[in-house]
């Protein structure tokens, strides 16, 4: 990220989000049917007994059929509609051939996903890591040679080349399991299966609107009200709040989801969110403070001394990524633990209100009004989850009413 900035910009950042934002979205496409879900699953029939008409095996192949077909379908509608994705994300043809090049990368997207959701639901721990630290590794090496001789346009290849990396390596490292068997890259559809895996591609389509849809389109009104440097400004500032929100979520991703689909009872639930919010809400003050005492410094790591100005604005912005770990923490149990009826309503109406005030404070205060609506918006979506979690635990007819 930091020689994307020098040799690129604000305006190069801003792009390199802007694409990163439409690759999420597609990622999400081909893989969001199983990542929350076949965790779940497997972790779920690990624990069962052998007397199971459905083992972990079945959703994996599940999950293979799902992705396969998913990557075929937006595989032919990229090629056919490269030019005018180009001109309307960019407002450039030249960036045609990466949609071009994407179609090639979806299969490995879905080895990648597969095996981290597999192997974090086995709770093989040190695999997992081992997949997305070569993932990451790539990005960083591949991405500062592509940026060093190509510019924005190589770290958006390198930024879909980790995708084929990390499934290459997904692939080599299964293969050394003693309980996988490359039988099971097979289609195979199981109306069950299929039906509960649908269900999590319902909830990661809810997530696409609400977040990278939404930053989508907020940066996109940047860029038409004011410029693609001020969009990378605010691009800045969000990647440094996500900073210091991933190095906590990935870390307790790994713990969290598994325990929680094996908590049995409401207590023992309650329990660990309890214990999981403490965690979280701890570690996230602790990065986001020595963060923003030493703003200026991070932003010349990780960017450039072009965008020192968003130092003024960063506290709001940090203060928001709190609200959002706790927010974080709920979400997973309104999908795992209850019919989506909450988690959809949530998701919808946050994810717009958090584009109505970004809109509206961004024209009023400038960047300074962005960091305000993320903290706001993130505020009361936490107020909102404290109330969830209330009823859900205290009343057993609304308790009845969420399952419907």
């Amino acid at each position: 990220m930091n020689m994307l900035s020098v040799y690129s910009g604000p305006e190069g950042i801003s792009k390199f989000g802007h694409f990163q934002n439409v690759l999420s979205v597609l990622i999400m496409l081909v893989s969001g049917s199983f990542v929350t879900g076949l965790v779940k699953y497997v972790s779920e029939l690990d624990s069962k007994s052998k007397k199971d008409k459905l083992n972990a095996s079945d959703y994996f192949q599940g999950a293979f059929t799902f992705g396969v077909i998913a990557s075929i379908l937006l595989s032919l509608f990229l090629f056919f509609n490269a030019e005018d994705l180009s001109s309307y994300i960019f407002h450039s043809k030249e960036y045609k051939d990466l949609f071009l090049y994407i179609p090639l990368a979806l299969t490995f997207v879905v080895f990648y996903q597969i095996a981290i959701a597999y192997l974090n639901g086995l709770r093989l721990i040190k695999e997992m890591i081992a997949v997305r630290l070569v993932a990451s590794f790539s990005l960083l090496l591949c991405g500062t040679l592509s940026v060093y001789f190509f510019g924005l346009y190589g770290s958006l290849f390198a930024l879909v080349g980790m995708q084929v990396v990390g499934g290459i390596y997904a692939l080599w490292l299964m293969d050394k399991l003693s309980i996988f068997s490359w039988s099971w890259f097979k289609f195979k559809l199981i109306k069950k299966v299929q039906l509960d895996l649908s269900y999590y591609w319902l909830i990661s389509a809810i997530t696409l609107i609400s977040t990278p849809v939404v930053l989508f389109f907020v940066r996109a009104h940047i860029v038409s009200t004011n410029s693609w440097t001020t969009a990378g400004m605010w691009e800045a500032m969000w990647k440094i709040s996500e900073l210091s929100m991933m190095v906590v979520t990935s870390a307790l991703t790994v713990y969290y989801i598994p325990m929680l689909s094996k908590a049995a009872t409401k207590s023992e639930q309650l329990k660990l969110i309890k214990n999981v919010m403490l965690l979280a809400l701890t570690s996230a003050s602790v990065i986001s403070l020595i963060i923003y005492l030493f703003r200026e410094f991070v932003i010349l790591i990780l960017f450039s001394h072009e965008f020192l100005e968003i130092s003024d604005v960063l506290m709001f912005q940090l203060l928001g990524g709190l609200f959002r770990v706790l927010g974080w923490v709920v979400a997973f149990h309104m999908i795992i633990k209850t019919k989506p009826f909450f988690f959809i309503i949530s998701e919808l109406f946050f994810g717009f209100l958090l584009f109505i005030f970004s809109i509206v404070l961004f024209d009023r205060y400038g960047l300074e009004g962005l960091a305000y609506a993320f903290f706001i918006n993130n505020m009361l979506y936490c107020i909102f989850a404290l109330i969830y979690l209330k009823i859900f635990y205290k009343s057993r007819k609304i308790g009845k009413f969420i399952n419907v």
